[in-house]
């Protein structure tokens, strides 16, 4: 048991204080994301949550790996930013072959 969100949070800000290689911010990044699934709006968490990742993607020598954790730590900070199906216009619209439209769909 690890106290609640505050303990763990206080905990996860000294690991990430003195964090001196990637296990000790993916072991940050790993206790805050228990903390944000479990209350989304705890904005100290997921900004700890964004610095981890962040941390990890400047450190990532795959560009796939570095890709998904910044886009990680982006989307923590300014949430997802997906579009909705009514941003697209009439024009693309009739231009889509089926197969597009519903790969557009499941990706909106």
């Amino acid at each position: 048991m690890m106290g609640g969100p505050d303990a763990i949070l206080a905990r996860a800000k000294k690991i990430y204080d003195r964090a001196t290689a990637l296990d000790d911010y993916r072991w940050v990044a790993e206790l805050m994301s228990h903390v944000v699934f479990a209350d989304p709006t705890n904005d100290r968490a997921r900004y700890l949550a964004a610095d981890a990742l962040e941390q990890l993607g400047y450190q990532a020598e795959s560009s796939i790996w570095r890709n998904h954790y910044l886009m990680g730590a982006w989307e923590l900070r300014k949430g997802n930013q997906s579009q909705d199906a009514t941003s697209v216009s009439k024009d693309m619209w009739s231009a889509m072959d089926i197969g597009s439209y519903f790969d557009y769909l499941a990706c909106a």
